[in-house]
């Protein structure tokens, strides 16, 4: 539905740098943005931004790794730690090579890795990192050594360097499914990643699918999403996680699903079937994600459609529908202190716009 007055919820545009923004994280009553810019340091640019204050995070690149052309990936933020990826194809036959910073708000430097540590040989893609009390992790595929097929595995760091996890991975592949992660984040005790499995036999479908683990080496707990009604396969594709509960969204066909994880104790699970958000999006690819953030008792769900971004908040079964802003979603967050900020981009130019909910946020 269209906003009808100035009291529905509405996005408002926020008045920014003009520079290409890549990245929105939020800490707290902190504001994390990376744009795109070159410097003497690299190819990106980190903004901490709280209210009407603006700094920019130090950023130091190794000239034994590929940071200074490293294109932005992601961010991690956790109480004032950050753990930044970025990549640039190179070599002979192109593969990504990536690049991990890690350090807080005030700066952040480069720990050049060797190539076999996350592009080497059997390598898949990197998701992001997540920070939890425990420290930091990485989140990535990488080709199961009985050659069954790409799983979900970590990287931990020991030092200067990172360290795949072979015991146990997230997910291993066997010969009838194959696990894909597509999001990471993280409570202040645990990882939590989403993703899908991808079942063979007896037939071809997909499950949509969380891991957790309160630990770096794990166990992984495995937590079957329930599918939409009527529907035989479904992907999880974003989350974002507060005190008490997990909002997951994925797609099924051009419909966005929203499911919602009780964080209650040791009690963990979907409080049930998923809640339709979004329908008529655009062909589900790289150029049509989804995004989900947590914001008190609500979750905002963003995704493109048409050469715009449709929004919904969904609160419990409740699903209200924000008017479109242009562009495509780039990225989502909401800071403790202020509103919800989302990112749209139309031909390499980015927009900021602010939820503005009456009300609340």
């Amino acid at each position: 539905m269209a906003c009808s007055s100035t009291e529905d919820p509405h996005w408002a545009p926020v008045a920014d740098s003009g520079e290409r923004v890549l990245a929105l994280v939020a800490d707290g009553s902190d504001l994390v943005v990376g744009r795109e810019k070159v410097t003497a340091t690299g190819r990106f640019v980190l903004d901490v931004q709280r209210g009407d204050d603006t700094r920019q995070v130090s950023i130091q690149s190794s000239p034994d790794g590929y940071g200074y052309q490293a294109q932005l990936h992601s961010i991690s933020a956790r109480d004032g730690a950050l753990v930044v990826l970025g990549g640039v194809r190179a070599g002979a036959h192109g593969n990504v090579r990536w690049s991990v910073w890690r350090g807080s708000l005030d700066g952040i430097s480069e720990q050049p890795q060797l190539f076999d540590t996350f592009g080497g040989y059997g390598a898949g893609d990197l998701v992001g990192a997540a920070v939890t009390t425990a420290g930091p992790m990485i989140i990535g595929s990488w080709s199961n050594l009985t050659g069954l097929g790409m799983e979900v595995t970590s990287w931990i760091p020991q030092g200067q360097k990172w360290v795949r996890s072979t015991d146990p991975v997230v997910a291993a592949a066997t010969a009838t499914t194959l696990p894909t992660a597509a999001a990471v984040t993280s409570t202040d005790a645990e990882y939590v990643v989403a993703g899908s499995i991808t079942h063979l036999l007896p037939k071809l479908w997909e499950e949509p699918v969380v891991w957790r683990a309160d630990r770096p080496r794990g166990p992984w707990r495995q937590i079957s999403l329930p599918l939409p009604a009527e529907t035989a396969s479904a992907r999880a594709l974003a989350l974002s996680c507060s005190v008490d509960h997990c909002a997951v969204v994925g797609r099924a066909g051009r419909d966005a699903y929203h499911w919602r994880l009780e964080l209650n104790d040791h009690r963990v699970g979907p409080s049930g079937r998923p809640t339709r958000a979004l329908d008529g999006l655009d062909e589900p690819g790289r150029a049509a994600p989804v995004l989900v953030v947590v914001t008190g008792s609500s979750d905002v769900v963003a995704a493109t459609a048409a050469g715009s971004t449709r929004t919904a908040i969904v609160e419990g079964s409740h699903v209200t529908v924000v008017e479109s802003v242009p562009g495509a979603a780039v990225a989502i967050a909401a800071p403790s202190s202020g509103q919800v900020e989302l990112v749209t981009e139309v031909q390499g130019r980015s927009s900021r716009w602010s939820l503005v909910a009456p009300g609340g946020r």
